[in-house]
């Protein structure tokens, strides 16, 4: 079977951080059930382990909704005064699809080791069975694109 890749791409991605948030499944929802009342749309999420009772959250946000992610993340760090707001503007997002990828191995490791060929940095990575979402500065975007279409041989949807 020949593995068919597609290739989407976004702009104006921002990248939001909460570190030393609370391991706490409630205070995890409050976040995100807020986000969601302010009809912000979440794109990439991803959590590190719970390490000394607190955790790492990150996600994405289109630019569009930069000023009323601002405003949250004021009211979060106000609300939970341990929780440290990170917000990184200017990225842009690769995302590769196959339907291959559920029964492949070595997808993530072609993409990550295409783009550190590339000299690429890599601000953050998530993936489904069948999709490998990638996420870097926009400074970088064209040199990233390019070494994910050599390295996976497809065109951009």
């Amino acid at each position: 079977m020949t593995e068919t890749y597609t290739i989407t791409t976004a702009e104006d991605v921002a990248l939001v951080s909460f570190t030393k948030a609370a391991y706490s499944m409630e205070q995890i929802a409050v976040v995100f059930e807020e986000v969601a009342a302010k009809q912000i749309n979440v794109d990439m999420i991803s959590q590190t382990p719970p390490s000394g009772g607190t955790v790492n959250i990150s996600f994405s946000v289109f630019g569009e909704d930069l000023k009323k992610i601002l405003e949250l993340s004021k009211k979060f760090k106000a609300q939970y005064p341990a929780i440290k707001p990170l917000i990184s503007i200017g990225n842009s997002k690769i995302s590769i699809y196959s339907e291959a990828m559920k029964d492949a191995s070595g997808v993530a490791a072609r993409a990550i080791t295409a783009l550190a060929r590339a000299g690429v940095d890599l601000r953050m990575i998530t993936t489904s069975e069948m999709d490998i979402s990638l996420l870097v500065t926009s400074a970088e975007f064209d040199r990233a694109l390019a070494a994910i279409r050599a390295a996976f041989g497809a065109e951009q949807a």
